[in-house]
C-alpha cells in the first residue's frame, strides 16, 4: 500500500519520529530524554508546516512567488534596521542572476510592494525599499510616534 491508498485516519496517526532508531547510538539515553527528543522533533515538524502554510497564504493572498517573498522580508529586515538595499544585495540573497533580479525588482515595483531610489552619497546607484509598515513604528498624522500600546500597522 502506497501513500495515496492511505485513509486519512492513517496519516493522521502516523507517527514521524520515534523512540527506537537504527541510525544514531541512543542507548545512553533514559525513556524520558527519549520521550522529550521526540516531543522536540514532533513540535519542529509542526512549526515546519505552519511556516509552509504561512508562505503559501502570504504568496497567495500577495501573488507572489518564493523569489519574491525572500526579497521582500530582506528589504522588510533592512527597513527595520535602517539599512539600504541595492538590488545587488537581492541578488546574493536570493541566489539569482542580475536579470531575474531585475524582472523580480519589475514585479514588485508594479505590484506596490517595493519602491526605487537613488543612493543619495552616489546618486547613480539604486536603492531599494519596502512599502510594508510591518515592523515600523506606528505614527499619527504629523509623523510623531504612537504611544507604546497602540495597535500594529495594518498591512
Amino acid at each position: 500500500m502506497d501513500a495515496s491508498e492511505r485513509s486519512a485516519d492513517e496519516l493522521a496517526n502516523m507517527r514521524y519520529f520515534s523512540t527506537d532508531s537504527d541510525l544514531v547510538d541512543r542507548s545512553h539515553l533514559s525513556e524520558a530524554e527519549l520521550a522529550q527528543c521526540v516531543q522536540v522533533m514532533q513540535a519542529l515538524h509542526q512549526w515546519q508546516n505552519a511556516a509552509r502554510a504561512l508562505s503559501a497564504a502570504s504568496k497567495r493572498y500577495m501573488k507572489l512567488n518564493e523569489s519574491d517573498m525572500r526579497a521582500i522580508r530582506m528589504l522588510i529586515r533592512a527597513k527595520q534596521q535602517g539599512q539600504i538595499i541595492t538590488p545587488k544585495d537581492i541578488a546574493r540573497e536570493v541566489e539569482i542572476s542580475s536579470a531575474s533580479t531585475t524582472k523580480l525588482v519589475d514585479r514588485l515595483v508594479a505590484g506596490d510592494h517595493v519602491i526605487r531610489s537613488r543612493i543619495p552619497a552616489t546618486g547613480v546607484q539604486r536603492a531599494l525599499r519596502s512599502l510594508s509598515t510591518l515592523g515600523a513604528q506606528p505614527t499619527t498624522q504629523s509623523g510623531v510616534s504612537t504611544p507604546e500600546g497602540s495597535p500594529p500597522p495594518r498591512l
